[in-house]
């Protein structure tokens, strides 16, 4: 767990799937996504691969909670391994719960991940919502 600031960062687990499935089939909280809304073999998929890249990196995106209700995943990002044609970079993503938006929760997510490691480059896009 990383808490620091206004939310909670937990590495993710299988009881977290269906939050992460509820946000990301929602075509609204992909309009920066150009696969669009996850169906739910997609989101099994993606859901599988994010849990992965904890066990063989140490790092990946996580469950994201206001501290005021720790109990109830508002979104999900983090910093992951991402190939860019032939080359490996750190990318950036995040994707909240639409009810969550607009209370500076990317920002302070952004914050709370740059924290703790030195970055040197990082890969991605930081929409504004």
């Amino acid at each position: 767990m990383n808490s620091s600031g206004r939310l909670i960062l937990d590495q993710p687990v299988k009881e977290d799937f269906k939050r992460f499935y509820e946000i990301n089939a929602d075509p609204g909280t992909n309009l920066f996504n150009p696969a669009g809304a996850m169906d739910f073999a997609s989101a099994e998929k993606a859901f599988n691969k994010m849990i992965e890249h904890w066990e063989e990196n140490g790092f990946g995106s996580w469950s994201i909670k206001e501290k005021e209700n720790p109990a109830f995943i508002i979104g999900f990002g983090g910093v992951t391994n991402r190939l860019y044609g032939d080359e490996l970079k750190l990318n950036v993503g995040y994707r909240f719960d639409k009810k969550f938006w607009g209370k500076g929760y990317a920002t302070a997510l952004k914050d709370q991940l740059f924290i703790p490691v030195q970055v040197v480059a990082v890969q991605g896009r930081w929409p504004t919502i």
